[in-house]
């Protein structure tokens, strides 16, 4: 759509002369001129002019023009390009709504002389290597483009661009970047009781408490029986009144803010209950009309109710098979207790562990460090207040849950890829148990 045309001026005896050129679509009969320049030395004089039609032919000629008079050179003739077909762009906007695991791409596509195209975005952790793609949308018109996009790391720079594709061709915008936010977590008891309500499901609630209403419930039948007009002798009656005082002494002692009992007692009036326990069973049992009837469903009954009592978190603590969410691991595998000699040897320092068994590792494993709870850090992914103390990572609490303060959590992250992004070094690692330092 456009030209430079040439020409080459003389001026004789003239002192100065105005020079310009005309044009024109080749056999049309108007002639388009330039705006006349003056000269007043020979040489080259040249004009660009736009506005063209492609792929047409153009006559032109300079002209000279002195006083009232003027000469024009001879007519030469050129032909404007086919312009190229414009090709699809894409360009890329800065992140919005960026918040601690999610944020909005934004691009403006333009379509050129293509009918439609698939735009997307590419987006990746600012660094590494591999692109992470959002699904291609189709546009059949130019204008904004814009993804969500979830699951981001907190505290992260990300880098991402969009990209056009059509046939098999494809057009990437400029990269840029955004970082997310940090994420403002609840206190560790909050967190903890969210877990409880929100996480572990009803079904495991129910089997993890079943056993211990069942038996509450059949020993209250049991006492009850006792005081039924069948039974008018005052030793079932004092039975009832003992097992009723049992049952209530029991529903005291489990209240958070009436724990006076020591736990040996409780299990004391637990054994006593088995009287009106027995005599509920008993009686359950005796609604089948047959010895062998009643034999096999007072079986059952004790199997069952034994079974859901052995297998309820309260008492199964080695075997998270019917609690993968609420039941946790209180003792120590061999791997763990030659992982604590190890670096008890090496290391008599501050060490950081898990809540629960800094007890068990003062008095039992490392007496002479100081043994701190990092329950916290763990749980914020934040390790700062560990710098210059061991912090040992079992195994167990990065795959199973584990008891901080106030009941039983599972993380959803795993603390060691934590600690080595904050700089701290991994001093050992025997599979079951890592230790680092900063």
């Amino acid at each position: 759509d456009s030209a430079v045309l040439r020409g080459e001026v003389e001026l004789g005896d003239v002192a100065k002369v105005d020079v310009l050129f005309r044009y024109r679509v080749d056999g049309e009969p108007e002639w388009v001129e330039t705006t006349p320049q003056m000269m007043t030395e020979p040489g080259p004089f040249s004009e660009e002019i736009t506005g063209l039609e492609r792929e047409m032919t153009y006559e032109f000629k300079g002209v000279v023009q002195w006083e009232e008079e003027e000469a024009g050179g001879d007519a030469r003739i050129f032909t404007t390009d086919p312009l190229e077909p414009v090709e699809p762009a894409v360009t890329t906007l800065p992140a919005a709504e960026v918040t601690g695991d999610s944020a909005v791409l934004r691009s403006e596509v333009e379509l050129g002389e293509v009918g439609e195209v698939d735009v997307l975005f590419r987006y990746r952790v600012d660094g590494k290597p591999e692109w992470v793609e959002t699904m291609p949308q189709m546009m059949t018109g130019p204008g904004p483009f814009r993804e969500e996009i979830t699951g981001l790391e907190r505290e992260t720079t990300y880098e991402f661009k969009a990209v056009v594709q059509w046939e098999e061709e494809e057009e990437g915008g400029e990269a840029l970047t955004f970082t997310t936010e940090p994420v403002e977590l609840p206190p560790l008891s909050t967190a903890v009781a969210r877990y409880r309500h929100d996480v572990v499901p009803p079904g495991e609630h129910l089997l993890n408490h079943l056993g211990l209403y069942l038996f509450f419930a059949f020993a209250c039948i049991g006492a009850f029986t006792l005081l039924s007009r069948d039974i008018r002798n005052k030793y079932g009656f004092a039975l009832a009144i003992a097992g009723l005082a049992v049952l209530a002494a029991n529903f005291v002692v489990v209240l958070p803010f009436l724990v006076w009992m020591a736990e040996r007692w409780n299990y004391l009036l637990q054994v006593v209950l088995a009287v009106p326990l027995g005599l509920a069973l008993l009686w359950l049992a005796g609604l089948r009309a047959t010895r062998i009837g009643s034999a096999c469903l007072m079986g059952i009954l004790v199997f069952a109710l034994s079974f859901l009592l052995v297998m309820s978190p309260v008492s199964n603590k080695d075997n998270t098979t019917f609690s993968p969410n609420t039941g946790f691991r209180v003792g120590f595998t061999r791997s763990e207790l030659q992982a604590v000699g190890t670096i008890s040897t090496f290391h008599s320092g501050k060490l950081g562990v898990d809540n629960y068994n800094v007890r068990a590792f003062r008095l039992a494993l490392a007496p002479d460090n100081d043994i701190l709870p990092i329950d916290e850090a763990l749980y914020r992914r934040d390790y700062g207040d560990c710098q210059g103390m061991l912090v040992l990572i079992r195994e167990e609490i990065v795959v199973n849950p584990f008891r901080p303060p106030g009941g039983v959590f599972r993380l959803d992250h795993d603390p060691r890829e934590g600690l080595t992004e904050q700089r701290f070094s991994r001093v050992y690692d025997s599979g079951s148990m890592s230790a680092f330092i900063r």
